[in-house]
């Protein structure tokens, strides 16, 4: 009887131990980051830096006012941006987008010759160019204490995680 209870706590401890191990080889691990910051190239982007995809509940920007948004698009147009003075492209995260493991997103983009080349487009109107102001206050305008960029993700097993800009690592919430 001893030895069939010591055997059933050592096979509970062994299927416990295997099942952390499936959930890790699943981790995904998603970070908000600058690339270019203080160049033409600036780009604010998300990557997946885990093993697993990572499948997107939802994105939310709060100001420190207490005023949210649930993408930064309407962040960037309700936040003192003027629309036709800084050329920037971006990318919509929605519920149910998956960024597999090692993958980037471009979340927001200035605009540069480069881009506009690879987007097929030769001519623009002079009031089209951005220059290094305009980089830096893109930059500054997601990256200053007074706004929080979040963004909340599950793992295929359905583990809630959320990832804060200038936060690492992403917090798990059960």
């Amino acid at each position: 009887m001893l030895v069939s209870l010591l055997t059933l706590a050592v096979f509970m401890y062994q299927t416990n131990l295997i099942r952390q191990q499936q959930y890790k080889s699943v981790y995904p691990y998603l970070e908000l980051s600058n690339v270019g910051t203080g160049s033409m190239r600036y780009t604010f982007i998300i990557r997946n830096n885990g093993i697993g995809p990572a499948l997107i509940d939802s994105i939310r920007v709060v100001t420190e006012s207490g005023r949210q948004y649930g993408t930064i698009l309407s962040f960037l147009y309700d936040y003192e941006i003027p629309r036709d003075s800084i050329w920037w492209v971006h990318s919509t995260l929605n519920k149910g987008s998956l960024i597999a493991p090692g993958e980037s997103l471009a979340l927001v983009q200035l605009v540069n010759s480069e881009l506009l080349a690879t987007m097929g487009i030769a001519d623009v109107e002079s009031g089209a160019q951005n220059d290094l102001s305009d980089s830096r206050t893109l930059h500054g305008l997601l990256n200053n204490d007074s706004v929080t960029i979040q963004v909340r993700y599950r793992s295929i097993y359905d583990e809630t995680w959320v990832t804060t800009l200038g936060e690492v690592p992403p917090v798990r919430e059960d």
